[in-house]
């Protein structure tokens, strides 16, 4: 009934009817049809107005865990946990600067635009956007060749378009290789040592459909794991408690 995949970069979770599909990504719906013939028109994955039976999405660049559903009552128990917070949806990314231990929260309105002509266009954080929350950890003060890094643990209350990419920016913590949230410099300084969008869901939590807790972790891929290790640590979280 429900599926938790992990999705390396460089893979589309699906695309919209509206969007124009990319030839050279991979997309995660025709790979699971491939694996599991059997599935077939029956279930949600061949369902284009259901997302191919997914429940959300992580950007092309980005990696992590997704949950799908193979049947409606799995799709709509899901979307129902999602709406009510019981899906817990946790990330581990890392931000420009040094980002203050004692914040913990970010709450601030995401609006994105839903046309095709704007699909690229990053989201910004305007007064009549959708409210947005996402929680925060300070796990560790990094540094490389000069530069101020801080390492975050995020769960997010709301799941908005590039929510985390936006609220990061907005407080002027941009992720590290992000090209359309951080400045210019940022991102070539960036580049060179860390190949792309450092942000990875490494944990979901939910119920499944007997009302048994499920939770499923997935380690930081090797591509981000030789990012950290070109930095040093300057803080540990155990330091920036005391």
């Amino acid at each position: 009934d429900i599926l938790v995949i992990f999705k390396p970069p460089g893979w589309e979770v699906d695309l919209q009817p509206e969007e124009q599909r990319s030839q050279e990504k991979g997309r995660l719906s025709e790979f699971l049809l491939r694996m599991y013939p059997r599935w077939g028109p029956s279930t949600l994955l061949s369902d284009a107005s259901k997302q191919h039976g997914f429940l959300h999405r992580l950007d092309v660049p980005s990696s992590g865990l997704l949950l799908a559903a193979t049947n409606h009552r799995a799709y709509y128990d899901l979307h129902f946990q999602m709406a009510t917070g019981a899906l817990v949806r946790d990330y581990v990314v890392m931000s420009h600067g040094w980002l203050s231990p004692r914040r913990h929260e970010i709450q601030a309105p995401v609006h994105w635009w839903d046309s095709a002509a704007m699909a690229e266009a990053p989201s910004t954080i305007l007064a009549s956007g959708r409210a947005s929350k996402s929680f925060l950890k300070v796990l560790a003060y990094l540094g490389k060749s000069g530069l101020a890094l801080s390492f975050l643990a995020i769960r997010i209350g709301t799941g908005r378009r590039h929510q985390i990419r936006a609220h990061a920016a907005h407080t002027g913590h941009a992720l590290v290789t992000d090209g359309k949230y951080s400045s210019s410099a940022e991102y070539a300084e960036s580049c060179p040592w860390c190949s792309r969008n450092f942000l990875h869901r490494y944990q979901l939590c939910f119920e499944d459909l007997h009302g048994i807790q499920v939770q499923a972790a997935e380690i930081l891929p090797s591509d981000l794991t030789a990012a950290v290790t070109q930095t040093t640590v300057m803080r540990s979280a155990m330091d920036l408690q005391s």
